[in-house]
């Protein structure tokens, strides 16, 4: 039988180690970070909850119910970890950053890749044509 408890205390004193501003991802709030929680509570790794830079204050994982036009009835994870921001990107797409195909990593990325090398693409063509028509005009044709 395998241990995870090591993996998972490790994992938690990394985190504080580190001390980032920042934790992102995509669809962590909903699953990554409330499954890491609720995995470790149930593996007895005491200290795995305290990811926040506040010390003493445990990260919870709590569920709320959202309901919207937009986005019909929806059930959300709120995770506080105090003195970190969490930025999930699932989240950000469903409001309405982006029309995707689905709301899958590989759509999100693809499109974003796709669109990045396409704005690249056409920045580069527009200077090298802005350079050649300057070389252009500074060209003289020989007298006759």
């Amino acid at each position: 039988m395998i241990d995870c408890t090591v993996p998972a205390q490790r994992w938690a004193q990394f985190v504080r180690e580190v001390d980032p501003d920042i934790i992102t991802g995509y669809n962590i709030q909903n699953f990554d970070l409330s499954y890491l929680l609720t995995r470790a509570r149930h593996l007895h790794v005491d200290d795995f909850c305290y990811l926040g830079r506040v010390k003493n204050v445990q990260s919870i994982v709590r569920t709320q119910t959202l309901q919207s036009k937009q986005l019909g009835k929806r059930e959300n994870k709120s995770i506080n970890i105090d003195g970190r921001v969490q930025f999930d990107l699932l989240l950000v797409n469903l409001c309405g950053c982006g029309t995707y195909s689905s709301y899958t990593l590989l759509s999100w990325y693809s499109h974003t890749v796709v669109t990045a090398i396409l704005t690249f693409i056409f920045q580069l063509c527009w200077i090298l044509l802005a350079s050649s028509s300057h070389l252009l005009q500074k060209k003289t044709l020989p007298a006759r």
